[in-house]
């Protein structure tokens, strides 16, 4: 077996800790593998992509944590 190992581990890591940025990553990775057909490529691509993906959802959790525990004035 040659290669792939650290973006397995790395997938299975992300995997354990948010399975929607793992998916995001996975997805990336299919999506740039499709078009290049260079796994090194893809696997860069993904986990470039990694910090935004985790922000997002972190941007996406803290607001909908405050639109729920602000009272509504009326």
């Amino acid at each position: 077996l040659k290669g792939g190992k650290a973006v397995a581990t790395s997938i299975g890591v992300i995997l354990g800790i948010d399975y929607l940025v793992a998916v995001c990553i996975i997805s990336t990775w299919i999506i740039i593998y499709l078009i290049s057909k260079i796994s090194g490529l893809s696997a860069i691509t993904a986990f470039v992509l990694l910090q935004a993906s985790s922000t997002f959802f972190q941007i996406m959790i803290i607001s909908h944590r405050l639109a729920f525990s602000i009272p509504y004035l009326s």
